[in-house]
């Protein structure tokens, strides 16, 4: 059985490492250049909105989404569902930190801040891709084996609470 909130989670999957590799790209960017240009602090004010807006959407629709349907079947203090939690902190704690060089980064270019950027954007870009790894090939087959399909229009309902889908649902 195919889940459509899993559905939804993996497409953000897609959006979200696309914004993942334009982050790596403009990190790349001012390592080589210091002095950055007003095109890449464009994509670093869009890079910042997306850890705001649409990243902090999807952790929260698995969050208080579909972690809480899974729970019914597994521990949250331990295995897959804890797991997912540590990665969303830390995740959430490297976006807080990439947000706060972008931020400085509008009031004067500093190398302070590219470093900021860069020291906690790779850092995010690595955890965010293992996170994906994880949920893809682990949590959400599980997920896919335990819920209902009267479980999948739960956690959808709770998504549209949520909303900020980074796809069209």
């Amino acid at each position: 059985m195919s889940l459509k909130s899993v559905e939804i989670l993996i497409a953000e999957h897609r959006e979200a490492d696309k914004v993942f590799d334009e982050l790596e790209t403009v990190i790349d960017e001012c390592f080589m250049a210091p002095d950055i240009g007003e095109s890449t602090r464009q994509s670093l004010a869009r890079i910042s909105e997306f850890l705001d807006k649409e990243l902090a959407a999807h952790i929260k629709k698995e969050d208080e989404g579909l972690f809480p349907s899974m729970a019914r079947f597994l521990p949250k203090d331990s295995g897959p569902i804890a797991v997912m939690m540590e990665d969303h902190q830390d995740i959430a704690d490297f976006g807080q930190r990439v947000k706060e060089g972008v931020e400085s980064m509008t009031r004067k270019t500093s190398a302070e801040a590219i470093a900021r950027i860069r020291d906690s954007g790779m850092p995010l870009i690595r955890i965010f891709r293992l996170h994906m790894m994880k949920e893809e090939r682990v949590l959400f087959p599980i997920a896919e084996n335990l819920l209902s399909p009267e479980d999948d229009r739960a956690v959808l309902r709770k998504f549209e609470e949520i909303a900020s889908p980074l796809v069209a649902q």
